[in-house]
């Protein structure tokens, strides 16, 4: 039961995302719930593009049919090579892949990008962040094999809004959703997953800490969490304020986290400051009243 909801999208603090279905690619996507469609003059040839602002910042959702005579991952390859080869010419390009919560793989990068007044979509995103430069989080993949149509989910926003950016686009590739051929049935994973296990009674010696997602370690087996609550066995929830960091490793490598992500997670009490372990972690939504 793993959903990646990412609470430090600024223009969607309350964590409030709404679904949007693509029924004709049988596909479906998560914007913030804030977030307001921009109408685009031409829509692209057999494909669907639909563009977003959420305040200063730009979502896009492209979904483009696979031609006949090429394979998905090379028509994905082949744009990330020459995109990282122009944004490299304005500054530093940081390569990412992530699996979506189905388990489809999606390739992207983020770095810095020139918008073309020339492009309708691009244009558009100018006008939204409020300059024809800024920094872009994208990520493809295909909606079923090789041969399916390629989802494109970008963020575009100023430079300074980096976090920001990555943080939603990430969140949006973790949940794109794929359908089977009736639109309200969403597609399992490659293997069955079993039902969700109850949220379990904290014992003796657990804690529960709910926070933020402040850093994930490069193997991705642990992460520094800004704590903002805490619970005890047979007590009620205590807020931190301020929040306090605390190191967790991870019994296994979780590649939803990132940061910017609020989970749960329950484990031994090791005490204030020190290092533990989460025996069991998983994403939640941002606390009610909280700003």
């Amino acid at each position: 039961m793993v959903l990646v909801l990412a609470s430090v999208c600024a223009l969607a603090q309350t964590d409030r995302w709404q679904a949007v279905r693509y029924d004709k690619w049988r596909a479906g996507v998560q914007i913030p719930a804030a977030a307001s469609k921009h109408s685009l003059p031409t829509q692209p040839e057999e494909a669907t593009c639909d563009l977003y602002a959420v305040g200063v910042l730009a979502c896009y959702v492209k979904i483009t049919p696979t031609p006949d005579t090429e394979l998905a991952s090379t028509v994905i390859e082949r744009a990330i090579q020459a995109e990282m080869k122009q944004s490299e010419k304005l500054g530093a390009v940081k390569r990412w892949e992530q699996n979506s919560k189905q388990g489809d793989l999606f390739k992207g990068f983020t770095g810095p990008t020139k918008l073309d007044g020339g492009d309708p979509l691009q244009a558009e995103i100018s006008r939204i962040i409020g300059s024809d430069t800024g920094i872009e989080c994208v990520s493809m993949a295909p909606l079923g094999d090789d041969t399916a149509p390629v989802i494109r989910i970008g963020v575009v926003g100023p430079a300074g809004k980096r976090n920001e950016v990555v943080a939603t686009a990430k969140r949006m590739a973790a949940l794109v959703t794929r359908y089977n051929t009736s639109p309200n049935t969403a597609v399992s994973a490659a293997e069955p997953k079993p039902a969700p296990e109850p949220w379990p009674t904290l014992k003796k010696g657990e804690i529960e800490i709910e926070g933020v997602v402040d850093s994930v370690a490069w193997d991705r087996r642990s992460i520094v969490l800004k704590a903002e609550f805490i619970k005890l066995p047979g007590q009620d929830r205590i807020t931190l304020s301020p929040p306090r960091s605390k190191h967790v490793r991870l019994k296994s490598k979780q590649d939803w986290l990132a940061a910017g992500v609020r989970v749960i997670l329950v484990g031994k009490n090791t005490g204030i400051g020190k290092p533990m372990t989460a025996d069991l972690i998983e994403a939640t939504k941002q606390p009610p009243n909280t700003q």
